[in-house]
């Protein structure tokens, strides 16, 4: 089990014969199995009697460190000693670049014309409490004030290599399958494992089973070959269904969500002419042709030889290279269209007269759904084998016009969906705030407001879940839609969020629909020994059992998990401090596209060290990078972006001092990834802070309590700092950081 704390795949030769109980082992042919959880060390850090002093390992990060940002977080290379700078380049949106810390953007409210503005505003605003005014001067011959001492802030925060890991999109892949349910500990629901042992008891065919993760006695009876003898193991809890011999991911439904909303026909100016296709096309060259022919026409002053390219346009464009290849790749999936403006159109796959949603209908999320589910029997019948053509000349089709009905139709869109196989897939794209129907977000003034405007959202993401549909979105770099809604939904059905420019909008189309929901319906649990506690997790149970719901997974999802030891006393108590081993197990109950529902679990041993460096050693930068992320990320979610600051700040300090002890360039260059992103995290938090300060609208987190800054902070946040917090979660994985270190 310890081959697997680097990521290395291990190769299991599982020839388990077929079996005659009610726990049968079902035959697989000899394959590769990669483990589904690994570590970030080989070693799990308890503090020893010989540590230096109580506590080592905590890492402190002076308020001071905050203010200043990355400056001084400079990516080690062992030997050569070869460092490279944080970014520090314009923003996404392609403005002037972001300050580095607060401390600068501090410094630029106070000189310049920018500190003129926020001396005007202090001066006539109602908080100006909140600006940094000078004390006024002393009178003179008057005796000097003496210094206020400075105060100095320190924040301490554990930090080591304990930290485990589970690849949820390992479920794609077979292991030895089970008939009948496993068998639980009666006290933490630990599942019985290779790695469990039996005592022998007076009663016949009974055996004595002590928890290894609890220490509670089950009284067990198992037949020898009812025994698991591999670490990993898939129990069947509901075969797959009868219907499910076509490939999965080959015939799900894909719906693509188009916004034809005025704004749509905004266009970017690309070199060269370029010839356009589209019906719509036609039209265009007519009304060239009623004026000076087919002479280009420029204002004064402007570049020849340019062609303007509408949002729409990108759209179709990019929409039907997607059908192209669907129909060459996946000809059985059936892939239909909805648009919205100031009413919301079902095209379907095309072959149908469409169906329109406008009125009162557009206020009502029940009948949205409804019409949105009755449009697959009768709009979303043929495969895109059939439709391809017809589909592409409906959309080329479409013209821009009116406001955007984005709530409703993204409800009837997971509703046609929602009728086909699990996997099935819903695509918005959109450059603009929901301003018509349900779910409309453009006169929200306060969190309160938005908080009630979510709720439809909140409901489609639940019921979009419960059926396999992933939603996914693509909006317009620059534009504002209020991305963090919309965000809630992808993240809960397991979809992506891109901002993109819309030139790139085939290359994302394409990613997000070569990347297949592998399983749905997904709930981790990870139990770890009773002698160590999770940190800083939520829905803890039982102290060493913690439960986390993912909805759809695909490959690329990953999720670590951050324990610590107990202390010292209660290692005593628990007669538990002389272990050399300690258990981890994570049990995933998944339900596959074919319909077959599984509790997969896997479980391993970790050996003790009480000495840090020899933790640190092997300690893999990539899976605590990753950790990082998507802990500081879920803090920056949450509103606590100080947490998060500390959360990156700490832990570079510890990436640091374990890069310069593996003296290897792999890890180096691993760490250099570490600081470039997370200083870019970091410098987006900041920004969002300075935000918040220019609008007088500062959060005070040592003060306000958590559900008031986490609505405030989301109420405040522009899509840009949004899109950033969803990157690191969901983007940053320890393979992302395995790619930046090679």
């Amino acid at each position: 089990s310890n081959a697997e704390y680097m990521g290395v795949a291990i190769h299991l030769c599982l020839r388990t014969p077929f079996l005659t109980s009610h726990h049968a082992y079902h035959s697989l042919p000899t394959h590769t199995v990669y483990l589904t959880m690994y570590f970030a060390s080989k070693y799990v850090y308890v503090q020893g009697e010989d540590n230096e002093r109580e506590g080592e390992g905590a890492v402190e990060v002076e308020e001071e460190e905050l203010e200043q940002g990355w400056h001084n977080a400079q990516p080690v290379a062992p030997q050569a000693q070869a460092s490279a700078p944080a970014p520090s380049g314009p923003s996404a949106a392609g403005g002037p670049p972001l300050p580095q810390s607060m401390a600068d953007f501090r410094q630029q409210r106070s000189s310049g014309f920018l500190g003129g503005v926020f001396n005007a505003f202090s001066r006539s605003s109602s908080s100006s409490a909140r600006a940094e005014r000078p004390p006024p001067p002393p009178p003179a011959n008057a005796p000097a004030a003496p210094r206020a001492p400075h105060k100095r802030t320190t924040y301490t925060r554990e930090v080591d290599a304990n930290v485990a890991a589970v690849r949820l999109g390992d479920l794609e892949s077979s292991v030895a399958l089970v008939t009948g349910e496993p068998t639980f500990c009666n006290g933490c629901r630990a599942v019985f494992s290779s790695f469990s042992k039996l005592e022998p008891t007076d009663q016949l065919s009974h055996e004595l089973w002590v928890c290894e993760f609890c220490g509670i006695h089950n009284d067990v009876c198992l037949e020898p070959e009812e025994k698991p003898t591999v670490a990993s193991l898939d129990y069947l809890l509901e075969a797959p269904r009868q219907d499910s011999q076509q490939e999965a991911n080959d015939d799900i439904s894909v719906v693509f969500c188009i916004d034809i909303s005025g704004s749509m026909c905004v266009t970017k100016e690309v070199s060269g002419e370029v010839r356009l296709k589209g019906a719509n096309r036609a039209d265009v060259e007519s009304l060239r042709r009623l004026g000076d022919g087919d002479a280009n026409q420029r204002l004064p002053n402007q570049r020849g030889r340019v062609t303007y390219i509408s949002r729409l346009q990108c759209v179709q464009a990019a929409i039907d290279a997607q059908l192209d290849t669907m129909k060459k790749n996946h000809p059985n999936r059936r892939v239909g269209v909805v648009t919205f403006s100031s009413e919301v159109t079902v095209l379907g796959d095309g072959t149908q007269v469409p169906v329109t949603i406008t009125g009162d209908k557009l206020h009502d999320y029940e009948l949205c759904l409804a019409d949105g589910t009755s449009a697959f029997t009768s709009h979303l019948a043929h495969n895109i084998s059939e439709t391809s053509e017809q589909l592409a000349q409906k959309i080329y089709a479409l013209e821009e016009g009116g406001p955007t009905a984005l709530g409703p139709a993204l409800i009837a869109s997971v509703g046609m969906a929602a009728q086909g196989k699990v996997g099935s897939k819903v695509i918005i794209c959109t450059d603009g705030l929901a301003n018509i129907g349900v779910g409309s977000l453009d006169s929200i003034k306060t969190p309160e407001e938005r908080m009630l405007a979510e709720q439809p959202y909140q409901a489609l993401a639940l019921y979009a879940k419960s059926k396999g549909v992933s939603v996914s979105v693509i909006t317009i770099l620059g534009e504002e839609c209020s991305i963090e809604t919309l965000m809630n939904v992808a993240e809960q059905t397991g979809g992506e969020v891109e901002r993109v420019d819309p030139l790139h909008l085939t290359d994302n189309f394409g990613n997000i629909l070569e990347n297949p929901v592998i399983a749905s319906n997904v709930s981790v649990t990870m139990m770890i020994h009773k002698g160590l506690r999770f940190r800083g997790e939520e829905n803890v149970q039982n102290e060493n059992r913690i439960v986390r719901e993912f909805g759809n997974v695909s490959r690329d999802t990953e999720v670590t998990f951050e324990y610590g030891v107990k202390s010292k006393e209660e290692m005593a108590a628990l007669h538990v401090e002389q272990l050399q081993q300690l258990p981890f197990q994570v049990q995933i109950q998944f339900t596959r596209p074919n319909g077959m529902k599984c509790i997969r679990v896997v479980t391993q041993s970790q050996e003790v060290t009480r000495d840090r460096l020899t933790q640190e050693r092997t300690a893999d930068i990539a899976l605590l990078s990753a950790n990082v992320a998507q802990k500081s990320a879920g803090l920056a979610k949450k509103g606590k972006y100080k947490e998060a600051q500390i959360n990156m700040h700490s832990n570079r300090k510890f990436l640091e001092r374990a890069t310069n002890v593996s003296e290897n360039q792999e890890s180096a260059d691993r760490y250099s990834a570490y600081v470039n992103n997370m200083s870019s995290f970091d410098r987006h938090l900041h920004a969002a802070q300075q935000s918040e300060i220019a609008m007088g609208s500062e959060v005070n987190e040592d003060m306000d309590d958590a559900e008031t800054i986490s609505m405030a902070r989301r109420h405040a946040r522009n899509d840009e700092v949004s899109t950033k917090i969803w990157s690191a979660a969901k983007k940053l994985t320890p393979s992302f950081f395995k790619k930046s270190g090679k």
